[in-house]
C-alpha cells in the first residue's frame, strides 16, 4: 500500500509529515487524498483548524463555531465498515435517506477516497437563535431545523429518525461536502479507530455518562441528561458523549427500524446491559422511525466529496 505526496508551494506533505498540525496547514480548499489523509486530513473550505491531531482527535470548525472531528480511514488500518455485532440483520438505509449525491453503494467509494470524513464532536444541539425548539418535549422538538455541534447546547432530544436524519442533511450540502446522520459503517469505524488507540468500547462507563459510571467519569450530574460537552470526563479522542448521555440515531436498519447507539444517561456502561442496551458498541437496538423520546438525539457526518 503505497502513499503518496503533495507539495504545495515550498511544502511537501505525504510520508514524511512531522510538523504539528498548526505548522502544516495548508490552506482552505486544498485536497489531500486518501494515500496522505492519515497526515492531513482535507480542511474544507470555511472551515478552520482548531486543535488536536490525526491520531488523537484534528478537530476542526465552521465561521458559526460548529466543531467536527476526523475519522482517519485506511491509513491507520481501519477499514470503512460494520465491524461489531454482524451475525445480526443489519442492512443499510435506502439511498434516499443518503445526502443527495450518496447511496449506500458510493458510501464506501467516497469516505475511502478522501481518506476518512468528520462526525459532530458534540450530539446535535437544538439551533440557535429561535425560541421554538427546546429540546425537551415532542411537541416543540420533533421539528425540522439546522443542528449545532458545540459544547453548552441543548442536546436536541424528543425527536423521531426522520427529522433527525433530514435535519442532519440540512446542515450543509456543497461542492465540498454533503452531510447526514451517521450511518451503521460510520459509527463502526469510528469505534474500531478508537478500539485500535487501546481503548475499551464494550465497557465505557470509566469516560461517559451512565447511572453506572465510574471514576473518573463520575463527576456531578453523572446519570442524568446533560448539555453537549458537559464533562471533560465524557471524551474520547476529543469528541463528546459518544459513550452515554444519549442514544444517537444511525440510518443502519434492521427489519423496518432504525438503529440506535451509544448508550444512555439511564443505562449503564460497565457491561450489565440487562436493562437498556449500551456501552458504545455492544448490542445497539433498534426503534420505530417515528420514536420520540427524551433519550435519543443524533450526531451529524461530514462526507468530504
Amino acid at each position: 500500500q503505497g502513499r503518496v505526496t503533495l507539495t504545495v508551494g515550498d511544502e511537501t506533505y505525504g510520508d514524511e509529515i512531522t510538523k504539528t498540525p498548526e505548522d502544516e496547514e495548508i490552506g482552505e480548499g486544498t485536497r489531500v487524498r486518501a494515500e496522505s489523509a492519515w497526515n492531513k486530513p482535507y480542511v474544507p473550505s470555511n472551515f478552520h483548524y482548531v486543535e488536536g491531531t490525526v491520531s488523537d482527535g484534528y478537530v476542526i470548525a465552521d465561521e458559526k463555531g460548529n466543531e467536527f472531528v476526523w475519522i482517519p480511514v485506511d491509513g491507520v488500518n481501519v477499514e470503512y465498515k460494520r465491524y461489531y455485532n454482524i451475525s445480526r440483520n443489519f442492512v443499510d438505509a435506502p439511498d434516499e435517506e443518503y445526502p443527495e449525491g450518496i447511496t449506500s453503494l458510493t458510501e464506501n467509494e467516497i469516505v475511502n477516497d478522501a481518506g476518512g470524513f468528520y462526525v459532530g464532536r458534540y450530539e446535535a444541539g437544538i439551533p440557535e437563535g429561535q425560541s421554538t425548539i427546546d429540546g425537551t418535549n415532542e411537541t416543540t422538538s420533533n421539528t425540522s431545523g439546522i443542528p449545532v455541534s458545540k459544547k453548552g447546547a441543548t442536546v436536541w432530544t424528543y425527536i423521531d429518525y426522520t427529522n433527525a436524519n433530514n435535519n442532519a442533511k440540512a446542515y450543509m450540502n456543497n461542492s465540498e461536502v454533503a452531510s447526514g446522520l451517521l450511518t451503521g459503517k460510520s459509527w463502526n469505524t469510528m469505534c474500531k479507530w478508537i478500539e485500535n488507540s487501546g481503548v475499551n468500547v464494550e465497557y465505557s462507563n470509566t469516560y461517559g455518562n451512565y447511572r453506572d459510571s465510574q471514576a473518573p467519569a463520575n463527576v456531578e450530574g453523572y446519570g442524568n441528561k446533560q448539555v453537549a460537552g458537559y464533562s471533560e470526563y465524557w471524551k474520547v479522542k476529543n469528541i463528546y458523549d459518544l459513550a452515554g448521555n444519549c442514544f444517537e440515531w444511525t440510518n443502519d436498519m434492521e427489519n423496518d427500524e432504525h438503529l440506535i447507539y451509544g448508550g444512555c444517561f439511564g443505562g449503564y456502561g460497565g457491561g450489565d446491559i440487562s436493562f437498556y442496551y449500551n456501552s458504545i458498541t455492544s448490542s445497539p437496538y433498534s426503534e420505530p422511525i417515528d420514536a420520540t423520546t427524551d433519550y435519543n438525539s443524533f450526531r451529524v457526518q461530514l462526507y468530504v466529496k
